[in-house]
């Protein structure tokens, strides 16, 4: 067995869960008198209130550590990785897979950031994909024409090439994907096919014994009933009201531009959407977007994006922020996070319009 294998075998150690019924007896005997005391006040301590938590969890019910542990990882990459850092962005809908409680796991290698792909392995878990949602996602841009997978399931789909590999599969309400890449122009070794197959398989295998998912995290309180169309951001004739141009809708979320796995902004209600002159000259326009319950991710990106100059700014419920610009606002509202982009005379009327489409109070 090879040093690579050795790892993997130790690595795929699944974890079985036993569960113990313990019975208790009793006997039945000759009454006896007995004196009726009167109970002593209990001292012992009422048992906590459960708090909310304040900002979304993983309802996947395992860690990294059990399914892609760094010596696993390292081992299907053949070479020393790292923890992949926490990617953050500019739109909010990039964030509802972590939004819905996913579970992502990366190992890569940083030295090679440069050229824009991390050799590594990363997989990811999303709960409470229904079948629908699994089969619409797959049929489309992102695993299109990908192969069955039979080593790993009846249902997985997926293979190696040009560098890189890549498996899909759903059991129960999770669906889980794998992606390993080697360095540029460096293809995938028979033995990595095989480790990478074996782990998506470990992993199927293990989500198989999952219950079905806790309820989606919610924010205390009212939340934004978000969007699931573009029209559900911005009727298309109240955006030639307010802009005084015919736009046209350029790109957004579903189909190839979907910034969500396995169409999971459908589960908490986010969207995304830009509006332009002309799609073959004009890109930027008019953007929006929501991700209800993701408040908490707004200062990761923005942090992340010292030079747009963000500052609070009033005249908006919640919290609102605006670029030094004036081109953007971003408000955080009833648990949400709302982002709109255009020119800055509109942008107030274009704001107030998605919060009041998106249910944000005083929107």
């Amino acid at each position: 067995m090879t040093t690579i294998h050795r790892a993997r075998a130790a690595a795929l150690i699944g974890v079985v869960a036993v569960a113990a019924l313990l019975a208790g007896c009793s006997g039945a005997g000759t009454a006896v008198p007995t004196t009726t005391v009167a109970a002593a006040p209990s001292t012992a301590a009422p048992s906590p209130t459960p708090t909310n938590p304040p900002a979304p969890v993983v309802r996947v019910p395992s860690s990294c550590d059990q399914l892609l542990p760094q010596p696993l990882a390292e081992a299907i990459a053949d070479r020393p990785l790292e923890e992949q850092p926490v990617a953050q962005f500019a739109n909010p809908v990039f964030y509802t897979d972590a939004r819905v409680g996913a579970l992502s796991c990366g190992w890569v290698d940083l030295n090679e950031r440069e050229t824009g792909v991390e050799p590594g392995v990363v997989i990811r878990i999303v709960p409470g994909v229904t079948e629908d949602d699994y089969d619409d996602y797959v049929s489309g841009e992102a695993w299109a024409g990908a192969p069955p997978a039979p080593e790993i399931s009846d249902t997985a789909q997926g293979s190696c090439t040009n560098g890189v590999c890549g498996f899909t599969d759903r059991v129960g309400a999770y669906a889980v994907s794998l992606r390993a890449a080697n360095s540029i122009g460096v293809a995938i070794t028979e033995t990595q096919k095989a480790d990478s197959i074996d782990a998506v398989a470990s992993i199927v295998a293990a989500a198989a014994t999952w219950a079905d998912p806790e309820p989606v995290w919610q924010p205390v309180g009212t939340t934004l009933t978000g969007a699931t169309s573009c029209d559900g951001l911005i009727d298309p004739a109240r955006l030639v009201q307010i802009t005084g141009t015919e736009l046209t809708e350029f790109k957004g979320e579903g189909g190839e531009y979907s910034n969500s796995s396995y169409r999971s902004a459908g589960q908490v209600g986010a969207w995304w959407c830009s509006w332009a002159v002309a799609r073959s000259t004009d890109t930027a326009g008019v953007f929006a977007a929501v991700l209800p319950g993701g408040a908490s991710y707004f200062a990761g990106s923005s942090a992340a994006e010292p030079d747009k100059g963000w500052s609070p700014i009033m005249d908006y419920p919640g919290e609102a922020y605006g670029t030094a610009d004036g081109g953007e606002v971003a408000v955080l509202v009833d648990g949400g996070w709302v982002d709109v982009r255009g020119p800055g005379e509109v942008l107030p009327a274009l704001v107030d319009e998605v919060l009041g489409n998106v249910g944000a109070v005083g929107g």
